[in-house]
């Protein structure tokens, strides 16, 4: 049995809708050697919930505004970029990281995919 609450980073899991179009990302990301992966793809209404408690009712940062069922995340239409520097995860987004998060969002918008953004237009989060 496989835990619930487990990142999963696999596209294959994703909704047919954006499953080539993530897929087309990550390739021009490849192509361009912009050291972007794939953090996670589908998420289950658990993680989602796990994710939430965190920085509420669990200790640590928040690291999402939307709790069980609300993020597009269970529903296979939702993926996380995030740069892979030297086998480790960074969300650095300054320096000379700044330029790789500003090309992978125009890659996203090439093939249909955004960032979120809030009802400003102020972007909230960039993976």
């Amino acid at each position: 049995m496989s835990n619930s609450s487990a990142r999963d980073n696999d596209v294959s899991k994703l909704h047919p809708a954006i499953r080539k179009n993530v897929m087309a990302i990550q390739k021009q990301l490849t192509a361009e050697n912009i050291p972007f992966e794939v953090l996670e793809a589908f998420r289950t209404p658990e993680r989602q919930a796990s994710l939430f408690a965190q920085g509420r009712t669990k200790p640590g940062n928040k690291v999402t505004w939307a709790g069980p069922w609300r993020s597009i995340h269970q529903y296979g239409l939702a993926v996380d970029f995030v740069l892979k520097l030297n086998g480790n995860w960074s969300w650095k987004d300054t320096g000379v990281h700044a330029k790789h998060w500003v090309r992978m969002h125009e890659i996203a918008k090439e093939h249909g995919m955004t960032p979120i953004f809030n009802s400003r237009g102020q972007l909230i989060e960039k993976p």
